[in-house]
């Protein structure tokens, strides 16, 4: 059993640093790759899937961003389980002014570089409360390719999918306010948890994983 881990927006397996799984898990990180020109994020996630190359049977985690492309990517390639944790599993998920904004292409206005450089309101809306964590947060945005976060901003603001086949186990903070809880219910509600509870309540999400998965 092969466990692969698709990170957020722009992140990479920094984000999991946290998580204290087994040994006998075979953790994959999904590495993300520069979009092409106009690519659209079916298209993306087929190119990436090559990273997906065992037949043995494998479970999908996708955090925030890195749910939509394990939902994409399950559509071809059928996964034993998907765990999406602060993410949503269709458009219809999407509060209204996020689609809004979406059509009204103002997602555009913002500066790339942007997101890059981390303030107090960013850590706020990602609900980073310590101060390694924040350096955490910090060395994972200052890294982020702002050619890839523009098209994934993009792409999760215009994205079409509504419904997939396998029902994912959700993992949701009760106070995320990038992605909150908008018409939907996951399984599991981490109390006062803000968008990284996987980096704030990284003990509580690991025990829900190995729970979820088991030690085989």
């Amino acid at each position: 059993m092969k466990i692969y881990f698709f990170s957020g927006l722009g992140a990479d397996e920094r984000a999991f640093k946290l998580l204290n799984l087994p040994k006998e898990f075979n953790c994959v990180y999904i590495q993300w790759e520069l979009p092409l020109l106009n690519e659209t994020i079916e298209n993306y996630a087929k190119r990436i899937s090559n990273q997906i190359n065992s037949p043995e049977p494998k479970i999908f985690v996708g955090l925030s961003f890195g749910g939509l492309i394990a939902i994409e990517i399950s559509k071809f390639i059928k996964p034993e389980k998907i765990i999406l944790i602060s993410s949503i599993r269709s458009n219809k998920e999407l509060p209204f002014y996020y689609r809004l904004f979406g059509i009204l292409k103002l997602n555009k206005l913002v500066p790339p570089k942007l997101s890059n450089k981390p303030n107090f309101l960013t850590y706020w809306l990602f609900g980073i409360k310590t101060k390694n964590n924040k350096e955490l947060l910090k060395s994972i945005l200052t890294d982020t390719n702002t050619t890839f976060s523009k098209w994934a901003l993009n792409a999760l603001l215009n994205w079409k999918c509504k419904e997939n086949e396998i029902e994912p186990i959700r993992i949701h903070g009760s106070r995320d306010l990038l992605l909150p809880i908008f018409n939907f219910k996951p399984k599991y509600l981490i109390k006062n948890g803000g968008h990284l509870i996987i980096i704030e309540q990284a003990d509580e999400i690991s025990n829900i994983i190995i729970n979820e998965i088991g030690v085989r």
